[in-house]
């Protein structure tokens, strides 16, 4: 639930832009995904799964506290404890993600309960969607209200998961003596490790051949301890080579907010913001969370099919796939959408009037007596080659410009503007690419700027605003909606991706006309194109990261070290968004397009690698497994 504010709370309070806002939150991830292991480790083999759930989660809910504190502190303290908390956070959260999934397996008796079990995974997954979607619905208006005189209550929005957390935390708590508890087992993790050791050092310096790298182990362990050593490893191996299918869901993660934002958001008068998606995203798990259990219901029972683990992962790897080719699609479509920009011999220039009369500008060769309208514009595709200083001429308006004449460059490859104010010909760099967050780019235009300086208010309708000097011409990003500019009702409506000029004339130091042109085209795919992606991933996301928890528990032998395995199935997500940062770096993607058919390709060979080895799997409980296969480990309690 703290993920919902954690980027709104980085950007608004402390102060950072939405890239080094976007770095740290990612980072934040992969730190917490760090951590599973470390949970497994102390569950395992030291204080067991419900203390080590109790001590972690407490950690994390002093992190949550800290956080919540550091939105009230001066700047360098905040800071300070924000970093601090986000530390305690990721070692809190991370910890406990494998001990839970773990604990509540321990509830069930197998293979009598083995359906049970499977939902117990499936619907705790979208339990944690369900609360998403509730953070993400209400944290931005905690965020809203007014408190400590400031337009915003982050203390507020982050209390409010605080609160929830310590809620649950009381709750587990009070059921502690009903539940079943498995005592950890120091001895055979220390085993198992050793046993593994020993099969490397002894297949290096022993000449015996044997089939198996770990049946140089049985002198030494035995025979039993060697075959659930392999098994483990088998189920390590598998997950491992599932990380690059949990990239995908990564990718979704930090990649698919920003192509929305790239996308048109607006709905009639209704603007649908990214955030409005992703509570669509965990939405949609929560909605097919029912529907696979129903469907995997039928398969078996009207069917008789035997749906396993890992063929519900095979499939959920493939459906991520055609996820990730409709993503490239989307992009494909909005790449189409690119400024067309000068090419080799052509300079493209405007002429903007932001004066309240005609205005006629000659400049041979290039130019032959052009006259722009009283608030308008004119656009000029000219031939040349280079760089050209030539002399212009400026006419026309009466006594407010008077006629004028000067050089003005005009340069091969670029897009230039101008503007006529009451001094002459001011010009500036025309910057069409659209906004890489796909906000509104707007550009002041005022030609007669007067004594005083005082700024131009443009205030949004949905509560943005933006103060702009009259001498001030540089681009601004701005928020989409309808504006009121310099006092003037309903002056403009910006749309998400569009690029503006808005010219100004002024009276007695007051805003007299606004025009607004658009020389840049707002996005034009709807951002709700989105859906069957999202959708698609939502089910890929149910087969593959709840699958490969209940993959790891019932095929792992050793009842002491369930946690641990559980661990290696968290770290799919995290190792996935490694993955992602390496591809990055060493592939340089100019087009979002080929990043995500790169891969979409990538991820269905991996897939089929998976496949290969899922056919050799020899499952060893009691629900899929072949009698001569299966491994029993004696059930024990505290």
């Amino acid at each position: 639930m703290l993920c919902a504010g954690l980027l709104a709370y980085l950007e608004n309070i402390m102060d950072y832009s939405n890239e080094d806002a976007s770095l740290i939150y990612s980072g934040f991830r992969s730190f917490n995904y760090s951590f599973p292991l470390l949970g497994g480790l102390f569950s395992d083999c030291w204080i067991g799964k419900f203390k080590t759930i109790v001590v972690f989660q407490t950690i994390y809910l002093a992190g949550m506290i800290f956080i919540s504190g550091s939105t009230s502190n001066s700047s360098s303290l905040a800071l300070s404890l924000c970093f601090f908390a986000l530390s305690l956070i990721a070692l809190g959260m991370g910890a406990v993600k494998p001990c839970v999934w773990a604990f509540g397996g321990d509830q069930f008796k197998l293979p009598e309960q083995h359906l049970y079990l499977e939902h117990f995974f499936y619907f705790g997954y979208a339990a944690l969607h369900l609360g998403g979607a509730l953070a993400v619905l209400v944290t931005p208006k905690l965020a809203e209200v007014h408190c400590n005189e400031t337009d915003s209550c982050y203390p507020l929005a982050l209390g409010f998961p605080t609160m929830t957390l310590t809620v649950s935390l009381i709750i587990f708590l009070v059921g502690k003596q009903w539940y079943t508890y498995v005592q950890p087992q120091k001895n055979n993790t220390i085993l198992w490790v050793l046993c593994i050791l020993n099969g490397i050092k002894e297949k290096v310096l022993s000449k015996e051949k044997l089939s198996h790298w770990l049946d140089y182990s049985e002198k030494t362990y035995g025979k039993p301890l060697v075959r659930q050593t392999k098994t483990s490893l088998n189920v390590i191996i598998l997950l491992l080579v599932l990380q690059f299918s949990g990239s995908t869901i990564m990718i979704a993660i930090k990649n698919w907010r920003t192509q929305g934002r790239l996308m048109r958001s607006e709905m009639g008068n209704t603007v649908i913001r990214p955030s409005a998606m992703q509570f669509i995203n965990y939405l949609l798990v929560v909605f097919f969370t029912p529907l696979i259990c129903l469907a995997l219901y039928i398969l078996r029972t009207k069917f008789h099919l035997t749906v396993t683990p890992l063929r519900r992962i095979a499939c959920g790897a493939f459906i991520g796939s055609v996820a990730m080719f409709l993503a490239a699609f989307i992009s494909l479509g909005i790449e189409a959408e690119e400024p067309k920009l000068p090419g080799k011999g052509e300079c493209h220039i405007r002429f903007y009037n932001p004066l309240d009369c005609a205005i006629k500008i000659d400049a041979p060769p290039f130019i032959d007596k052009v006259q722009i309208d009283s608030m308008g514009y004119k656009f000029l595709s000219v031939k040349v080659e280079g760089d050209k200083k030539v002399t212009h001429t400026i006419s026309g308006c009466g006594e407010t410009v008077s006629k004028t004449t000067g050089p003005f460059v005009v340069t091969e490859e670029k897009s230039l503007g101008y503007f006529f104010t009451t001094h002459g010909l001011e010009g500036f760099k025309e910057d069409l690419q659209k906004h890489n967050q796909g906000s509104p780019k707007i550009r002041s235009l005022v030609g007669n700027p007067g004594k005083k300086d005082d700024k131009i208010k443009y205030i949004c309708s949905q509560g943005h605003s933006t103060a702009i000097a009259p001498k001030d011409y540089s681009w601004y990003k701005v928020a989409n909606g309808f504006y009121e500019i310099g006092g003037v009702k309903k002056a403009a409506r910006f749309f998400q991706g569009g690029i503006y000029r808005i010219l100004i004339y002024l009276e007695q130091d007051k805003v007299k006309n606004v025009t607004v042109h658009e020389v840049g085209e707002p996005n034009k795919m709807f951002i709700l194109w989105q859906l069957p992606q999202c959708a698609i991933l939502a089910i890929s996301k149910i087969l593959i990261l709840p699958t490969s928890f209940e993959f790891a528990y019932t095929q792992t032998p050793l009842k002491s070290l369930k946690t641990t395995i559980t661990a290696v199935a968290l770290m799919t997500t995290g190792l996935g968004g490694i993955i992602i940062v390496i591809v990055e770096l060493a592939i340089a993607f100019r087009k979002q397009s080929n990043f995500y058919f790169t891969f979409g390709v990538s991820t269905t060979l991996f897939g089929i690698f998976f496949v290969l080895l899922a056919i050799r799997y020899k499952y060893v409980d009691r629900q899929y497994g072949k009698e001569e296969d299966i491994i029993d480990d004696p059930e024990t309690k505290e």
